[in-house]
């Protein structure tokens, strides 16, 4: 994640791996990789959720280096049957491996997975934030979780019925075969709206979290009317509801958070 392992130049703004910590747990199944700077008093976890075909770290680990510089805690669990975590993918679970890293992150009693070692992280609160199929799996976690109030959604789709997931699929079984063991009974159940990740179904509980929706006006894979119909679905709900849709932006995930302008306005919601 971190650039080098010399010590920092005062006119470098990159972080190194001497100053942040890296730690795995594993709960069940579920693998969970943490990046977090000790000194740090910041006790903010942003739990980030990756999309398919995508990895734990949405394809670009450096997009979110300014958030460590801050202080915040970076959570990256592994979904069942994905990468580092055993079992098989049934994509709802997806949401389940997201909730067994948030029940071990807030009973704070944490051991390196490798070392052995206990590691002091004691979270104030956890935002959870998702990138395209990410999105769905961040917002339908926040929707079961009592403890989580934010959510970011970034070109998350919010319903999932009658589409034709033929291709991506192939992509899957071509390309990413052993990191995405997707039970093969999956895709039927998807498109015909019997696997729980759709965040459409959860909107009485989403009133009442704080969302902001991401989403790019070009997005040519999930269409922009995912984040807007969503939003007036949920804007006159308790909750702190916001959505941005980003003129001449295509299909993004997490890492776009990290943007400069996007990070200021991420920021700017968090502490509302």
């Amino acid at each position: 994640f971190l650039r080098n392992t010399m010590p920092r130049n005062r006119h470098d703004p990159h972080l190194n791996e001497t100053e942040v910590q890296n730690n795995r747990i594993k709960k069940g199944n579920v693998l969970t990789e943490i990046y977090h700077i000790p000194s740090s008093t910041n006790n903010v976890v942003l739990l980030f959720c990756y999309g398919i075909p995508s990895h734990p770290f949405d394809r670009f680990p450096f997009g979110l280096e300014s958030y460590l510089r801050q202080g915040y805690i970076l959570a990256y669990p592994h979904y069942e049957g994905t990468f580092g975590s055993e079992g098989v993918c049934t994509i709802e679970n997806a949401v389940n491996s997201v909730l067994v890293t948030l029940r071990a992150l807030f009973a704070e009693d944490l051991s390196d997975l490798m070392s052995g070692e206990r590691f002091n992280i004691k979270p104030q609160r956890i935002t959870l934030v998702g990138g395209s199929f990410g999105g769905s799996v961040a917002l339908v976690a926040a929707a079961k979780s009592d403890k989580i109030n934010n959510v970011i959604s970034v070109a998350g789709p919010t319903n999932y019925r009658g589409r034709d997931f033929s291709r991506l699929k192939n992509k899957l079984s071509s390309a990413y075969n052993k990191e995405w063991n997707i039970s093969p009974s999956v895709w039927g159940k998807l498109m015909r709206g019997k696997v729980d990740i759709n965040p459409i179904d959860y909107v009485k509980k989403l009133k009442n979290k704080n969302t902001y929706l991401i989403h790019g006006e070009a997005d040519a894979i999930i269409p922009a009317d995912h984040a807007t119909r969503l939003y007036k679905m949920l804007k006159d709900g308790s909750g702190k509801h916001q959505i941005l849709i980003e003129s001449n932006v295509g299909h993004v995930g997490c890492h776009y958070i990290g943007n400069d302008r996007i990070h200021k306005l991420v920021e700017s919601w968090l502490n509302e």
